[in-house]
């Protein structure tokens, strides 16, 4: 029987040496084969590199989430504030304000837990695609509490139209040429029932508003809104304070028609 004879050169022996054993090979022509091995030393090195990428994205995820949480906790503070808006319209916005606080609460925990990246990534990127914080829930209830404001605007605007009326129909009783205050005053009562209507209509606009959770077209759609809506806010604002000049330009007019009215008598 013919013995198979092996020759292995001194470079043979470098490779070897230089090389994992499990990775080469001698062939029967004394050639030096490859092969792709992972040795347990690389898988242990990957392994680590991923719990490590794992542990840091866990991080990012835990601040961004805890920042949006307190932002929350802030706004609903000042919710809980409000004075003018109805009983029902403030637990509807606290309601919905606690429930994303309670939702992230939830998100955090499940990324506690998430031990694979594709799942871990896939639960951050919900951080900003399924609950919209900064770009949606926050601006909503800063439009609310905007509403709440321009409402009592319009209650301080309704008083003091009250006032004046009890001095124009004391003007009036009294013999006094009122009417130009009177015109005044309607002009006023317009202006604030404008101011109301628009804190009405802007709540109204964002009422329904959702997360758009990654769709385009409604978070097209949700932008346009709250755009809307804080139009609406600034449009009664505005209202508000032509009631306000107005009310300057009705006390000038009933001093004016006492005037005239002290005039006609000295004239006598």
């Amino acid at each position: 029987m013919k013995t198979l004879k092996v020759t292995v050169t001194a470079a043979t022996l470098l490779l070897l040496a230089a090389a994992p054993v499990s990775a080469l090979s001698i062939g029967e022509n004394g050639e030096v084969r490859t092969r792709p091995v992972q040795t347990a030393s690389t898988s242990l090195g990957a392994e680590i590199s991923i719990q490590a990428r794992i542990g840091n994205a866990k991080d990012r995820a835990f601040r961004e989430i805890d920042r949006r949480i307190a932002a929350l906790k802030g706004i609903l503070t000042r919710v809980q504030a409000m004075v003018r808006l109805t009983s029902e319209q403030k637990v509807s916005i606290g309601d919905s304000l606690q429930n994303q606080v309670d939702a992230l609460t939830e998100l955090r925990a499940k990324i506690s837990a998430d031990s694979d990246l594709e799942t871990l990534k896939s639960d951050i990127k919900s951080i900003a695609s399924g609950y919209r914080i900064y770009l949606l829930i926050i601006p909503q209830a800063h439009i609310s509490i905007a509403a709440d404001r321009l409402k009592w605007v319009v209650e301080s605007e309704t008083q003091l139209a009250t006032k004046l009326k009890v001095r124009i129909d004391s003007a009036t009783s009294s013999g006094t040429d009122a009417s130009a205050a009177e015109a005044l005053y309607t002009d006023m009562q317009v202006k604030i029932a404008d101011a109301n209507a628009q804190a009405d209509a802007a709540l109204s606009i964002i009422a329904n508003l959702k997360p758009d959770n990654g769709d385009k077209a409604k978070a097209s759609t949700n932008e346009e809104a709250l755009k809307e809506a804080r139009t609406k806010i600034k449009a009664g604002l505005q209202a508000a304070k032509d009631a306000r000049q107005i009310a300057r330009e009705i006390v000038n007019a009933l001093r004016e028609s006492r005037a005239d009215d002290a005039i006609s008598e000295t004239a006598l």
